[in-house]
């Protein structure tokens, strides 16, 4: 059984994040954990001093709780077939994340797109883009407002870094249903070299794919005219920390990353 983290901020993008997930498992039994994080240089100085910390926290986050806690139960009786628990903590957020994927185990984390002041948190909020940079769980990123349909095409862009004999791709494969995706693989580069070693691993691992080598073409661009020409419903990325990401924003105007990037990313980490 797969073991989700559900991040909520109870925002609109957060509650579409969790829907498209519960779509995306429809078919598969899975512990689903709904967490919240509350700041905790929220708190002001007359709180801390008011009362012990565990007495402030708990009267502070009572109503995060009794939301939680009514979410749980409004998931459990439409989704019978998975398991609901909640989490509810007032830590820095990265650190909440990193004891709850060690404590529950867990495979992947659902996030959805949320507020963005800098270029980067145009594309991902502010806090999508801490968990991309500093947390190597697969993370599955859901844009604001995307719904899901019976998806069946995957497109994934290769850089001169990535390789499909390796874990990061088995990563990929492990939330997909290799028998009915189709996957369309585009390698930017000038190594035709790699073309050999991609197909063979291809052939290996999944059942239907397009192959493509693209050259002097800028990655953002070459994404977003093959999504423009595709019927694509996700993209995986396995990504070197930053560097891949950076070549798909930096590359483009905001208008443009608008359009290469309206579509959920499952991201795996080198």
């Amino acid at each position: 059984m797969k073991h989700i983290l559900l991040l909520t901020d109870f925002s609109k993008s957060a509650t579409n994040a969790m829907d498209y997930a519960l779509a995306f498992f429809k078919a598969e039994k899975c512990h689903f954990h709904v967490m919240y994080v509350h700041k905790s240089n929220s708190f002001t100085m007359d709180d801390l001093m008011s009362s012990s910390k565990k007495n402030v926290y708990d009267a502070i986050l009572k109503d995060e709780k009794q939301q939680l806690e009514a979410y749980k139960t409004q998931l459990q009786n439409t989704y019978n077939q998975h398991q609901f628990s909640t989490i509810i903590d007032y830590d820095n957020l990265l650190s909440a994340i990193k004891q709850t994927i060690d404590s529950k185990s867990i495979d992947l984390i659902i996030a959805g797109y949320d507020g963005a002041t800098s270029l980067f948190e145009v594309v991902f909020g502010s806090n999508t883009l801490q968990i991309i940079r500093n947390i190597s769980c697969p993370t599955l990123i859901i844009p604001e407002d995307f719904s899901f349909n019976n998806f069946k095409d995957v497109l994934l862009p290769l850089d001169e870094y990535d390789a499909l004999d390796t874990n990061e791709f088995d990563r990929i494969l492990k939330f997909l249903d290799i028998n009915k995706t189709h996957f369309h693989v585009l390698r930017i580069g000038h190594d035709d070299a790699l073309m050999e070693t991609d197909k063979l691993q291809l052939n290996t691992k999944v059942k239907s794919y397009d192959y493509h080598i693209i050259k002097n073409v800028a990655l953002a661009d070459a994404v977003s005219t093959y999504q423009q020409l595709n019927n694509i419903d996700i993209i995986g990325l396995m990504v070197e920390k930053e560097s891949f990401l950076k070549r798909l924003i930096a590359e483009s105007s905001t208008t443009k990353i608008s359009k290469s990037l309206s579509l959920p990313l499952l991201i795996v980490h080198h």
